[in-house]
Order: structure tokens, then C-alpha cells, then sequence
């Protein structure tokens, strides 16, 4: 089963997204802040991740990147802001994807799937 990090502090929205992709059958490891987010993946690296912009104990750009220079990992960030900017900031921290909230659910699992096709294609090249 393919492990996604979820990284959400609204515990509606964390509810709400893991039982979407847990019926889509992946395993998913939640997180509500950074550092939290941050040791699940390097104790348990997921194949990719959705990561919320706005995160106690800092952000999701932020954590992107930490994730990528550790891991071989695909990072679909999420957010509610719909500033233009966020869009080079994600390209920047090298995200695959920033949607934005709300998004319907099948959004959502079909970039996480093109996301996850994207880090497998990855590892073979």
C-alpha cells in the first residue's frame, strides 16, 4: 500500500482527507505542524505528500524543501490563499502541485496519483 504524508492543522479537514485516501486505498500518515510532519516522513518516508501552506511551527514551503533534500518525494501543497505569488513559491520549493482550497476530492486524488507516477518515474530514471 502506498503511504501518503498528510500534513493538515484543521482537524475537520485532516478527517475528511484521510478517509478520502484511505478509500482510495493508500496508507496515510497524518501530521499537524512541521517538525511532526517532518519525523514521520524520515522514520516512515512516504511516497508523497500533502502538505497545507499555513502550518504551526512554520510552513509548508518551508517543509517541502526540507523534505525534498532528504527524500525521493513528490509534495502536493494545499491552501486557502489565493495570492498569485504562492504559485513561483511552490515552483521555487519544488512542489508537483498547489491547489487551491477548497478543492473538490477528486482533485485532490488525481493529482496525488500523477504525483506519485511522477516520484516512480523518478526512481527509474
Amino acid at each position: 500500500m502506498t503511504r501518503i504524508l498528510l500534513v493538515e492543522d484543521s482537524k475537520n479537514l485532516n478527517r475528511a482527507f484521510t478517509m478520502r485516501l484511505e478509500h482510495s486505498g493508500y496508507a496515510v500518515i497524518t501530521a499537524s505542524h512541521v517538525e511532526e510532519a517532518f519525523a514521520k516522513a524520515l522514520e516512515s518516508p512516504p511516497k508523497a505528500a500533502i502538505v497545507d501552506v499555513c502550518l504551526p511551527g512554520g510552513n509548508g514551503f518551508e517543509l517541502t524543501s526540507r523534505l525534498r533534500e532528504r527524500l525521493a518525494i513528490e509534495v502536493v501543497l494545499a491552501t486557502a490563499n489565493r495570492d498569485p505569488s504562492l504559485n513561483q513559491r511552490a515552483h521555487e520549493c519544488g512542489a508537483f502541485a498547489l491547489l487551491s482550497k477548497p478543492f473538490d476530492a477528486s482533485l485532490l486524488l488525481a493529482t496525488v496519483a500523477d504525483a506519485i507516477a511522477n516520484a516512480n518515474d523518478s526512481a527509474l530514471a
